[in-house]
Formats: structure tokens, sequence, C-alpha cells
């Protein structure tokens, strides 16, 4: 049962993304809000209404972002409401966001309502029967008003993806995503490192509850870190797509030869290696196979073929339940040479090819939208003991929902990493390649488990916008960041160091010069000659508005030129102090 401090902690989370949304760029808000939220609060525990979908974890962060989002609350917004802009600089702008809230195309707004709608409905009115397992046990039959509450879910989970469509379609958002994922990460390792060493305590000790097995925790002699994920293996899986952000965040930096570039990679160096083995101490064989694999294809691959493995990922996930049931895939060979490594691993994995095999032929039974939830799609003996366990997301999906809630919902989950193979990898950065093995790591895994997450979605929605973009040739707005950058650093500060900005904007080319000169000179509050160079200083900047970067020290050459004649003749009248 959870403590006051859970649902404080719950309770607290909308203040805690409002403080995000004002002290950070958008596109940083929301990624810290939803990933902080998924590595923070409790986990199976939130408010719980009636009518409404469980408020905890994954829904919390998620819809007020949404709300801020919509309502235009941010960082960029706020500074420039109540802090009026006296300087005469263009205020902040906000990031770059794609238009409308659905992705474009004529086959997504089909597939969301079929995945948000008709399939809860469709699956309520076909289950409105009791299922007797016994004289004594049953299990309820699914009403419409469970339909409903299952459509709030799934708008719920998908959320994230229309986020991170409409926020994270630019390269340098990608980048940034990938930072969150990795400094979270690095952060979370201080928890779990004493959850290795002390046991998995502190959901118990913070939040009053443990949401899973303790069991399933110990694992070669020791434990399997938990935190607030609600079980090892999401942790894992969590440090192993942390693995590749860092390692992709490393290598999408440009190649510089500065100080500050060179040590920030070898910070990140240090942090792919200390996360890499903090992946091997979470005991899970899956996850840090993946994990080890993801990071040496990341490093040593370019970004065709990591893009291309992703679509292989794609296909291979989206058509894997089609192959089980044909028999395609070599289970028995597969728990043949797990048992030459770990004999008591390839136990647990025969034991899960014998589930989904069970599973499979329940579901037949109601093949087109599943059998409902309250555990209708799993096997029971006379005695009531469940005899299958559903632990991978496609075999939970097709049981629940039937072939076509699969099938819409992992449509959704592999059509972005489709489209953007079709638009090739030369038109791909390695953040953006780094996203898409993210990705394709969590994705395998979405196989054995169902370690499918609001990270997953925000990553997913990141892809589809990037592909949307590039399909629709929609510049990054990079630009736009760099001049709101910009204007932000010539709004206010003293004097010399409003010249300092200035002279750095103009020299960048990502202010307008016009602007650049009018906030160096003009307030500096210095009459005379200087005030003359001022306006010497606006008119070549004028000049010079469409010019390149590299023009920028002539037009320099040209004012200090033509202050030179007013300061010599002012020098002759007694006023050489002040010019």
């Amino acid at each position: 049962m959870p403590n006051s401090f859970a649902f404080l902690m719950v309770g607290l989370w909308p203040i805690i993304t409002m403080w995000l949304f004002r002290r950070f760029d958008l596109q940083y808000a929301v990624a810290i809000s939803i990933i902080g939220g998924y590595m923070a609060l409790p986990a199976a525990a939130g408010l719980d209404l009636p009518g409404v979908a469980l408020l905890g974890k994954d829904a919390v962060p998620t819809l007020m972002c949404t709300l801020l989002v919509a309502v235009g609350y941010g960082a960029a917004n706020w500074r420039a409401f109540h802090r009026p802009n006296r300087s005469g600089a263009a205020a902040p702008k906000p990031a770059p966001q794609l238009s409308g809230w659905l992705p474009g195309g004529v086959v997504w707004a089909p597939l969301l309502l079929v995945a948000l709608l008709v399939v809860p409905l469709v699956n309520a009115s076909n289950n409105g029967d009791s299922i007797f397992v016994n004289h004594a046990i049953s299990l309820s039959a699914v009403s419409m008003k469970d339909g409903l509450a299952e459509a709030q879910v799934a708008a719920i989970m998908l959320i994230p993806l229309l986020l991170g469509r409409k926020l994270f379609h630019t390269e340098k958002s990608h980048q940034r995503l990938l930072a969150v994922m990795a400094v979270g990460a690095l952060i979370y390792t201080i928890p779990a490192l004493y959850e290795v060493r002390m046991s998995p305590q502190l959901h118990i000790k913070i939040y009053g509850f443990f949401p899973h097995s303790f069991a399933q925790q110990i694992r070669y002699g020791g434990f399997r870190p938990v935190v607030f994920m609600g079980h090892g293996l999401w942790v894992a899986s969590f440090f192993a797509m942390s693995l590749v952000a860092i390692a992709a965040w490393r290598r999408s930096l440009p190649a510089a030869t500065d100080p500050q570039t060179q040590l920030l990679r070898s910070r990140l160096l240090l942090g792919t290696l200390w996360l890499a083995v903090m992946l091997l101490l979470c005991k899970s064989a899956g996850a840090g196979a993946l994990g080890l694999l993801a990071i040496v294809m990341m490093t040593t691959l370019g970004r065709g073929p990591i893009l291309y493995f992703g679509v292989l990922i794609a296909v291979i996930v989206l058509a894997y339940p089609m192959l089980r049931g044909v028999g395609l895939v070599p289970t028995q060979k597969i728990v043949a040479f797990v048992t030459s490594l770990d004999s008591t691993r390839a136990a647990s994995l025969e034991f899960r090819f014998e589930s989904e095999d069970a599973m499979l032929e329940r579901a037949s039974a109601r093949p087109w939208f599943g059998w409902g939830g309250w555990s209708r799609s799993a096997n029971f003996n006379h005695w009531g003991k469940q005899l299958t366990v559903p632990d991978g997301w496609w075999v939970q999906m097709i049981g629940q929902w039937g072939w076509v809630g699969y099938l819409s919902r992992f449509a959704i989950l592999t059509l972005p990493v489709l489209a953007l193979g079709r638009l090739g990898a030369s038109r791909i950065s390695f953040a953006t390649a780094g996203l898409v093995l993210i990705w394709a790591v969590n994705v395998i895994d979405l196989i054995p488990n169902a370690t499918i997450t609001p990270v997953t979605w925000l990553i997913t929605g990141a892809i589809l916008g990037r592909a949307e973009a590039l399909r629709k040739r929609i510049p990054d707005g990079d630009a736009d960041e760099g001049e709101a950058e910009a204007a932000a650093a010539l709004r206010g500060g003293t004097a010399a160091e409003r010249r300092r900005a200035s002279a750095q904007a103009l020299r960048s080319g990502r202010a307008d010069p016009a602007e650049a000169a009018r906030a160096g000179s003009v307030k500096t509050g210095v009459s005379g000659p200087v005030q003359g160079a001022g306006r010497s200083a606006r008119s070549a900047a004028s000049e010079a508005a469409g010019a390149t970067a590299r023009r920028a020290p002539p037009a320099k050459a040209q004012t200090k030129a033509q202050t030179k004649a007013p300061a010599k003749a002012q020098a002759t009248s007694g006023t050489g102090a002040q010019a």
C-alpha cells in the first residue's frame, strides 16, 4: 500500500513540471518531465478516480506537459511577458514546433482512431460474458465502462508520441533528448548502485511498498536494482538505452579542437564506460547483450547501417507473431543454445515460449479483437491457478486486443522508423541515428518483456517528427533558436557586456546586425565620438545585413576608419580625454 509521500510526489509533479517549463527551454522541459517522472515517481501508484485512468507516473507528466505546450507556457514566453525588453532587441523565440498535433499523411488519423477508440469499444462489446474457471472462480465480463477506461489508457500511452513528433523534429532537439537521457542515467546510477549492494529497498523505504516480486530481483548471487521503475528488467532496459544515448551524444558532437569540446568528449567517454559497467551490474542477460551490441554499433558503424538495422528490427518485430504462429521461429534451437550457456536462464526461456504458444492458441478463439482485460486471455487449471504468464508485450496485445489491436499499436510503433528509412541515411545526423538505435534496443526487448514506457513513445515521436520534417522539407529552425539566444544575450547587462555580446553575435552571424549594433552602442550612455561611432556601426551593419560572418571584419575596419577623424578633431579642441 503506497504511503502518503507517494501520493504527495504524484501531486507535486505538475508543480515541478511548471517550474521546469519556466526554467528550461521547451524541449528540455518536456524531456526532463517525462523521463524524470518515469525515473522518480512511484510505480503502480497514483490517484485512482472512478471512470478515469490511473493518474500515476505515466499519466501525470504526460498530461501536464501536453497542457503546458497547448497553452504556450514556456521559458521564452514567460521571460518575454514578465521581463520587459528595454534594449529594443527581439524577445527570445520559443523552440520550433511542427504545426498541428496529428502526424501528416492519410494513414495516421485512421490508425490512431482504431488504436484509441475502435479497438477498446469493440473489445468491450464482444466480451460481455463472464468466464467461469470453476464453480468458485470466475473472470469478470468487460463492460463499456471498462472499454472507455482502456481508451483513456491508450490515449495517455500515445500522447508522448505526439509530443515527440511536435517538439523533437530537428537535429538539435534530438541531441538534447540524448543529453537528457544520458545525464538522467548517470544520476540514476547512484541509487541503482546502492541497491546492487544493499538489495532493492528504496521503493519500499520511500514509497512504502514494493511493486513486484522480490525473488525475481535476485540473480547470479546478487541483486538487481529496481529503484522506482517497478522491476529490475526495466532498470536494465533503461540503462541499455541510455548507454547508446551517451555514445550517440558523443558522436554527434562537432569534430572541434577547442578545449571545451574535447573536455566534453572525454567526460562522455568516461560516462559511457561507467554506464556499461552499471548495465552489467543490473544482471539482465538480454538487456546486457543488447546494450553492448548496440554500443559497438554506435561507435563503429555509420549512419546508414544503423538506420537500416532499425528498419530490419521494425519489420521483424511487426511480423514476429505471424512467424511464431506458422512455426518459423526455431524456439527449440534457441533454448538449446541458451542451455549451453546457462541452464537456469534456458528453463525460464522455455517456460516463456510454452506460455506464448498456449496464449496464441487461446487467442485464436477470438482473433480479431481479443479477450479483454481481467486476465481473460490467460489459461487456468481446474483449481484456479494461472498456467500462463504473458511476459512479452506483443503476446499481451494479441491476447487482450486481438490482431487488430496488435497491428494498430505496433504499426504506430514501427512506421516512423520505416518512414525515415525510405528517406535515406544521407539526410540524418548521428543524433537521429542514435535515437533509431535506442528505439531498436527497446523494441527488441518487447519480444521477451513488456518494457514499453513513455520514454519509448517519446523517442518514437521524435523519429516520426524528423521523418515528417525531412519529407516536407521543413527547415530545422536552429537558425531561429540561434537568433533567440543572441537576442537574449543582447537584452540586459552592462554596456561592456552588451558590446561584447553584439560583437560576438555579428561574428557568428546569429543576430540581426542592426539590432546588435543598436544594443552594443546606443545603450552605452556615452556621448560624443563614441555615439557617432555607434551610428556608423549601425549604418555599416545595415548595409551588410545579408552578408555572411566572414564579411564582419571589413565592416569593423570601416567603422574604425570613420571614427578616426572625429576623434582627432576633438583632440585638438581639448576633448581628447573623452575621445
